[in-house]
């Protein structure tokens, strides 16, 4: 089987313009099939044919297929929809939703944790989502340190924001879907985190979080004032430049087998 990403997209073209332009920077991503699942804006339709035409303009690989959802299925039904799909092209899935800005060695790290934890029973999925301010070994700068830089922990949250998930996985937490829908009721758009937070601390499981995040939320409105990133470090903005894309400055290239847990 190949390599998959998913993306999942819904009225925010300015800022799946910087996901698709920081992905296309990503280390490997030319071996990927990106699949691209647009959910249709009714109220303003010309956001939904920006975000596809974004899409189809993607050339960093050859291989991408773009599904519209009309009417639009909600950020967790498009999942729903979505990972099933992915799924048939690969049995260890990527996923960025429309806010989420990778860092250049995101997809090595996800991949590299794709292999590491693929039969570990106490793991449920690797995200390349870091949101605290985490020093080990006295780093005062742990964005330029290779020690707090090649380290990683398993944690008790669950985050959607950048994530590796197994087939099998998917399949034991979602399934047919029937027992998801009974807990989320009316909302199924949005209770699927707590759903996967649910089953992980039932089955004694954890999330493989890097301690230096290899991706951040974009929050805010795109070109104002209060657009930012989501993250409780202050060093956090020193990694984007002014298009909002990952910085890695002067950080060595750093293997997958420096790579520690702390």
């Amino acid at each position: 089987m190949g390599k998959v990403i998913l993306l999942t997209a819904y009225r925010r073209p300015a800022f799946f313009q910087r996901v698709l332009d920081a992905l296309a920077g990503c280390w490997g991503i030319a071996e990927y099939t990106v699949l691209v699942s647009v959910d249709t804006c009714a109220e303003q339709p010309e956001l939904t044919a920006q975000c596809v035409e974004l899409a189809r303009d993607f050339k960093a690989t050859r291989d991408v297929r773009i599904r519209v959802h009309d009417p639009k299925l909600g950020i967790d039904g498009n999942k729903l929809f979505a990972f099933p799909q992915a799924f048939k092209e690969a049995d260890y899935c990527i996923h960025f939703e429309d806010d989420i800005i990778p860092a250049k060695d995101c997809l090595r790290f996800l991949e590299w944790g794709g292999e590491r934890f693929r039969i570990d029973p106490a793991v449920l999925s690797v995200s390349a989502y870091q949101k605290e301010c985490l020093f080990i070994d006295g780093d005062t700068e742990w964005h330029k340190v290779r020690g707090t830089y090649g380290s990683y922990r398993g944690q008790g949250g669950f985050a959607w924001w950048g994530i590796g998930v197994w087939q099998d996985r998917w399949q034991a937490v979602i399934g047919d879907e029937s027992a998801y829908r009974a807990f989320a009721g009316n909302l199924v758009n949005g209770r699927m985190d707590w759903w996967w937070k649910k089953w992980m601390e039932e089955h004694s499981m954890c999330q493989i979080h890097p301690y230096v995040s290899r991706c951040q939320n974009l929050v805010g409105e795109p070109g104002t004032e209060n657009e930012g990133v989501n993250s409780n470090d202050p060093l956090a903005m020193e990694n984007f430049n002014s298009e909002g894309v990952w910085q890695l400055g002067d950080l060595p290239d750093p293997s997958p087998d420096v790579w520690r847990v702390k």
